[in-house]
């Protein structure tokens, strides 16, 4: 049987988020959380968002989810799309039981009645939580919510699954339990949007990935070439918050590094024009290379490979330069 034609499930187009937070007495300031973004989740896609805390990752998901309308531009999505947002603030009701909160959030995801208790045995099981569903919410840890939402999520079969940050909670049995539960919703016509710090199962269960940084989309390409650019790049923060004195947060921040990718790629032009240079005076001198400045940020070179009476320089995995023996050792 083939797979359905793909269709769009979600259109962003030039969206931004403020907070409004509060400074002091009186006084308050809009944060930005989001600028411009804009990007097409289409079904049986599944869809990893990488970045570091405070990027905006989750409150893309509640946007997604339509819990917050943005301030600018437009979300486009279906009539009908029955959306579930998985989060560590479950939303569940502390005063109800386990069965009682499963039963409640399968009709929140559309299921009637009926529907909602056939599916709860399946529910219970995958849960691992059959001796306590009966057992009030209160009494439960936040990796036990977790599993439960989780449950309750993936086999309520929404159009949309929206996953933040809880397959890291639990015991190893249940992460291995929801990792191979979403494997195989990758491998269906399952429409899932993933958010979460481990980048090898993003990577091994996503089709593509989206960089957040600063509330900016980056990239939103194929898993192996987001994670690459998305390495370098925190390579160049360290890098220069060291040199500089400065803390990763500041040079994060910096005006200077609001493209990440503009980043890179100058740091990488300036490292190659520096080499160029250095080496063409190398050649008319005695003087062997040693150092290398990109820009601004100076920067120890460092040969890791030598044969054949020449040498090669491999930065970050990049090969910048090759010369002979002597005028790059």
């Amino acid at each position: 049987m083939s797979r359905p034609i793909p269709h769009t499930v979600l259109l962003f187009k030039d969206v931004s988020l403020s907070y409004r937070h509060s400074r002091r007495f009186l006084r308050s300031e809009d944060i930005e959380v989001l600028d411009k973004v804009s990007f097409e989740l289409t079904s049986g896609q599944t869809l990893g968002i990488i970045g570091r805390n405070g990027a905006g990752k989750s409150s893309l998901l509640r946007l997604m989810a339509g819990i917050m309308e943005p301030d600018s531009g437009k979300i486009s999505r279906p009539k009908g799309l029955r959306i579930s947002l998985l989060t560590l603030q479950l939303g569940f009701q502390h005063s109800l039981t386990g069965r009682e909160n499963a039963l409640l959030g399968c009709l929140l995801m559309g299921l009637n009645r009926k529907q909602a208790e056939e599916v709860l045995p399946e529910v219970i099981e995958f849960s691992g939580l059959a001796e306590s569903i009966d057992d009030r919410l209160t009494s439960y840890s936040s990796g036990m919510r977790a599993r439960l939402g989780f449950s309750v999520a993936f086999f309520t079969k929404a159009d949309v699954m929206l996953i933040d940050e809880v397959l890291g909670v639990g015991d190893y049995e249940f992460k291995l339990k929801s990792r191979e539960a979403l494997l195989s919703a990758a491998a269906s016509d399952r429409t899932a949007v993933l958010v979460s710090h481990d980048e090898h199962f993003l990577a091994e269960v996503c089709d593509s990935l989206l960089w957040l940084e600063n509330g900016r989309l980056v990239m939103h390409d194929l898993p192996e070439i987001v994670l690459k650019k998305y390495h370098d790049y925190d390579h160049y923060v360290s890098m220069f918050a060291h040199e500089m004195g400065w803390t990763v947060e500041e040079v994060r921040r910096d005006p200077n590094n609001r493209d990440p990718l503009d980043t890179i790629a100058r740091v990488v032009s300036n490292v190659r024009q520096h080499w160029d240079k250095e080496l063409g005076r190398s050649e008319q001198s005695d003087n062997p290379v040693k150092q290398c400045h990109p820009g601004r940020f100076p920067s120890q070179s460092q040969v890791v490979h030598q044969q054949c009476g020449g040498s090669q320089w491999i930065e970050n995995t990049q090969l910048v330069a090759q010369a002979d023996r002597d005028h790059i050792e």
